[in-house]
């Protein structure tokens, strides 16, 4: 399985489309569809020189075809193909690394229906900054939407209030949220 066009709709929704290099929220170079580092292995700089539509697309789905490979070899379950597109678009953000020893992947590979998932998701909601984790809305909001095309098979950056309350009440980790 690939990741399908939806998977790439939800990663532009969230990281958005820049030609040229910009600091992240974390203060990562980034460039295109979220790149922190070229296929070379180079990271980007502030100096780098801006690239092309065509080039942003081409770095991602790169991107996104290595986390392929990954999530192929740690899924047990043969996933729909909205789930493996969300599974791929949170990969592309939260890293292949998170992923390989998530309750996400462990949930997944005792049953990929479970409705805890959801709120596995929510577990990433958070960044590092100073050494510390910070809850962050932006990425409260990428889980929530990551998820709703998991469970729901529609992209929907903003989830109803409501559905994320009860999904995150029933996630079994006793969050609020």
């Amino acid at each position: 399985m690939k990741a399908s066009a939806n998977c790439i709709k939800l990663i532009e929704g969230f990281e958005g489309l820049v030609l040229k290099p910009y600091q992240d929220e974390k203060g990562i170079w980034t460039i295109g569809l979220g790149t922190t580092i070229y296929p070379s292995g180079k990271k980007v700089t502030k100096n780098d020189p801006a690239i092309s539509k065509e080039m942003a697309y081409n770095l991602a789905l790169i991107h996104v075809g290595k986390d392929e490979i990954v999530a192929k070899k740690l899924i047990k379950y043969d996933l729909e193909q909205h789930q493996f597109d969300a599974i791929m678009a949170f990969m592309y953000n939260a890293g292949t690394t998170q992923f390989r020893t998530s309750t996400l992947l462990e949930l997944i590979n005792i049953n990929p229906k479970d409705p805890k998932i959801w709120g596995a998701f929510l577990l990433f909601d958070k960044i590092k900054i100073e050494g510390e984790f910070k809850k962050s809305k932006g990425l409260f909001r990428r889980r929530n939407a990551e998820a709703h095309l998991y469970f729901k098979n529609e992209i929907n950056f903003y989830a109803e209030l409501l559905e994320i309350t009860e999904m995150a009440l029933a996630d079994g980790f006793g969050h609020i949220y």
